[in-house]
């Protein structure tokens, strides 16, 4: 078993390269981490470099982070990691595919369901779909505040979208506060010490 030691050096050794401007020699590094240590931080780390040198969503990001999920399904910041670098290729059905498959590992993941959940809001504009997935993970994860908060602010976007017109000024409908105020009072139900 690799020590949390292990893990320690390759990711300082790497560090290091990339302050001394050193890239190509960082991304070495970390293959060899990858070969040698093989947790799924290093794996998280290698997949931060490769976005870091050749900005978000670059084909060889996105394949070091397929292979990644594939060998830790479990670990929620990789498959974060997948779900942003298709979305920067603007690739959006794909990022709630992957978001899709990544709750069945991760299901007690709350940014997760949170990314999943602004995916089909803020770029499909799907809030029908939005507000079912945030009703099963709020039956799910009923403690969790910020679910009942985004659900709440959700139908305030929703309403919002849908009746604006360029240039108007922000008007929300009733309809829409009275869900949120619904939502809200849920949510105190259930967290009430938020």
């Amino acid at each position: 078993k690799i020590s949390h030691n292990t893990e320690k050096i390759w990711l300082a050794l790497c560090r290091l390269e990339v302050h001394c401007n050193n890239f190509e020699k960082a991304k070495i590094i970390m293959e060899n981490a990858r070969d040698k240590c093989n947790t799924d931080k290093i794996w998280l780390h290698s997949c931060k470099l490769l976005r870091q040198l050749n900005g978000g969503g670059s084909d060889q990001e996105l394949n070091l982070e397929l292979i990644a999920v594939s060998k830790f399904k479990s670990f929620d910041k990789l498959w974060m990691m997948l779900i942003q670098c298709y979305e920067q290729r603007g690739e959006y059905k794909k990022c709630c595919e992957i978001a899709e498959k990544s709750l069945r590992f991760c299901n007690n993941s709350i940014n997760l369901w949170l990314e999943y959940i602004r995916i089909l809001s803020s770029k499909l504009r799907k809030y029908a779909k939005a507000r079912s997935i945030l009703q099963n993970a709020t039956l799910q994860h009923p403690k969790q505040d910020i679910l009942w908060l985004t659900a709440a602010r959700l139908e305030l976007e929703e309403n919002y979208s849908r009746d604006r017109k360029p240039g108007d000024m922000i008007n929300r409908t009733q309809a829409g506060y009275a869900q949120c105020k619904s939502l809200i009072a849920k949510g105190l139900q259930q967290c009430a010490d938020s």
